[in-house]
């Protein structure tokens, strides 16, 4: 929970990783999603920013951009978090 930003590799469906990944949603906790690119997001998190990565050397060296951008934006605006959790809230409040 201390930590700045989680990256969560939803790669195999691991429960853990998405018990995890929910607690950080509700606390509205900064997280990089990322998945092997044969793998479906799941339908709960599909809307949240995935980066794709494979084993070959030009998509690791693709994934690695991908998440320094994602670093760099959590960076500089880290109260803009927005998930599954924090958008159900928020449309509540209306």
């Amino acid at each position: 929970m201390e930590d700045d930003l989680v990256i969560a590799d939803l790669t195999e469906k691991n429960p853990n990783v998405f018990y995890e990944l929910a607690i950080r949603h509700a606390v509205r906790k900064p997280v990089v999603q990322i998945i092997k690119h044969d793998e479906k997001i799941p339908f709960d998190v599909v809307t949240q920013r995935t980066i794709h990565y494979d084993t070959d050397l030009k998509s690791g060296t693709k994934c690695i951009g991908d998440l320094v951008d994602q670093i760099y934006a959590v960076e500089e605006n880290p109260e803009a978090v927005d998930s599954p959790v924090s958008t159900t809230i928020d449309l509540r409040a209306f």
